[in-house]
């Protein structure tokens, strides 16, 4: 028997220390700080974050910056794609009853009435629209008019001396929506051509993204591919030759655009810059066009 009390004594002694350790837990100093940097990693948060995140994952690392080109690409890729996936389904077409907004009731206005103030009831705002034409080359009644809003693309009205004129929009999917200017052919009333891309230095300025041209009186629009890097815009006119100008303002960022009095004698398939000698320096810009009587 006594051989065997050393034994039970251990056994004794080691439940008693893994008993022990068992209710006494080990605390461990850990040390916090903040982290800075590129250890935020993508668990930071905010407005600004976000955006510089997205700009980060899309630029070009070897610009630095979005290449506006590309991007039209991707578009125009990513459209196709769209289309191919919907012409391949043999699901039928499904209806749509539309709900809003009531452009085609009030005119170019996404129906809020906000305004007035001083005496002045409410009305309906149409948001700043920079680009206007009224069309007398192919209606001499003048009631066929052209707005271009300058985030809310192009948009039409054929009673616009009535009491009550109405607007339909051309079309709210061009690629870019910033228009900035209209201007008509008069050699030829069915080119239309409008610019695109605030000039102004507002905090909420919309960069454009080329010129637009119409061979059939607005109905339809497709962008001049040798526009593309033409984002800032003042003014887009038409001589008595059918000549086009722009009035343009430089740029470098995101992309670098052909800058000051722009011309184009082939109907905007090439652009030539007519910027007056000693006035060609890329800080040059041009912010208005007038044609004289004599062209």
């Amino acid at each position: 028997m006594r051989k065997f009390v050393p034994l039970i004594a251990s056994v004794f002694l080691i439940t008693c220390i893994f008993l022990s350790c068992k209710n006494n837990p080990v605390y461990k100093t850990v040390h916090l700080r903040a982290l800075t940097g590129e250890e935020k990693g993508e668990g930071y948060d905010g407005p600004a974050q976000r955006d510089s995140l997205d700009f980060l994952k899309i630029k070009d690392p070897a610009l630095g910056y979005v290449p506006s080109p590309r991007i039209f690409t991707a578009i125009d890729f990513t459209e196709s794609q769209k289309n191919s996936f919907v012409s391949s389904q043999t699901a039928a077409s499904l209806t749509w009853t539309e709900r809003g907004p009531i452009f085609d009731t009030v005119g170019p206005s996404n129906g809020n009435t906000r305004g007035g103030g001083r005496g002045i009831p409410e009305t309906y705002t149409s948001g700043r629209m920079r680009g206007v034409l009224v069309d007398t080359l192919n209606d001499a009644t003048g009631n066929t008019v052209f707005v271009g809003g300058v985030a809310g693309g192009l948009w039409k009205c054929t009673n616009f001396l009535s009491t009550n004129p109405t607007w339909v929009a051309i079309n709210d999917r061009f690629e870019n929506l910033a228009v900035s200017s209209i201007c008509q052919d008069p050699t030829n009333p069915a080119i239309m051509y409008f610019s695109t891309g605030e000039p102004t230095s507002n905090a909420d300025a919309v960069f454009g993204g080329g010129i637009w041209k119409s061979t059939n009186s607005g109905s339809t629009w497709s962008r001049l591919t040798s526009t593309i890097t033409f984002i800032r815009n003042f003014k887009i006119l038409c001589d008595a030759a059918g000549n086009v100008y722009l009035a343009a303002r430089p740029t470098t960022f995101p992309v670098a655009q052909p800058f000051g009095l722009q011309r184009s004698v082939d109907k905007g398939a090439t652009w030539t810059n007519i910027t007056p000698i000693g006035l060609t320096s890329i800080n040059e810009t041009c912010t208005d066009i007038e044609i004289t009587l004599n062209g």
